[in-house]
C-alpha cells in the first residue's frame, strides 16, 4: 500500500447502524469522516421505492461533530407511507460529504467495496 492510499480516510467509520424500525418510522446512525447529507431509498417489496433527502439543516438529520474528521450522523425519519411487516425491505443509504468539492453521492459500493 502506498502512502497516498495509506492517508485516504474513509467516508463511513461505522455503520449505518439501526437504532429503530416501526411502520412509519425508521432510526439509524453512521459514523462518517465528516457532515453530510443523505439519501435513503427504501424499497418494499411489490411496492415503489421511498426516497428521502435530507441535509443537517433540516429535520430527520443531526450532525454531531465530534472531532476534526469524524461527525455522527443521526437520521430519525418519519416515513410517509407504513412499511410492510414480517417481510424484507432492501435499501441504500448514500452519502454527500458537505468537503467533497464534486459533491457526489457516496454508497457503500463506495466506501465498503467488498
Amino acid at each position: 500500500m502506498s502512502t497516498s492510499e495509506a492517508n485516504v480516510i474513509p467516508a463511513v467509520w461505522a455503520g449505518p447502524v439501526l437504532r429503530r424500525l416501526a411502520p412509519t418510522r425508521i432510526t439509524l446512525w453512521v459514523a462518517a469522516c465528516g457532515p453530510a447529507d443523505i439519501c435513503l431509498s427504501l424499497t418494499p417489496p411489490g411496492a415503489e421505492t421511498i426516497t428521502i433527502e435530507l441535509s443537517p439543516d433540516q429535520a430527520g438529520l443531526r450532525c454531531l461533530v465530534a472531532g476534526r474528521r469524524l461527525a455522527y450522523l443521526l437520521v430519525d425519519i418519519a416515513l410517509p407511507a407504513p412499511l410492510p411487516e414480517a417481510t424484507w425491505i432492501s435499501y441504500r443509504l448514500s452519502l454527500r460529504l458537505h468537503e467533497d468539492p464534486q459533491g457526489r453521492w457516496q454508497d457503500h459500493t463506495d466506501w465498503a467495496p467488498d
